[in-house]
């Protein structure tokens, strides 16, 4: 399974929460949540999720 651990941090460093994220990406906050914690696998939306928090 692919590490997410670096979103969480770098998420609530800038002060955004699970829902602020989910809305600006499209998808619910418990997807955000899943891949956070390693439940959830997704490159793609890891990746997009990535570059949203680096442009935010």
């Amino acid at each position: 399974m692919s590490d997410y651990t670096d979103l969480r941090p770098a998420r609530r460093a800038k002060n955004i929460t699970l829902t602020t994220v989910a809305a600006a990406l499209h998808v619910w906050p418990a997807r955000v949540g899943e891949l956070e914690l390693g439940r959830r696998r997704d490159v793609d939306f890891a990746d997009r999720y990535r570059a949203w928090l680096t442009a935010a």
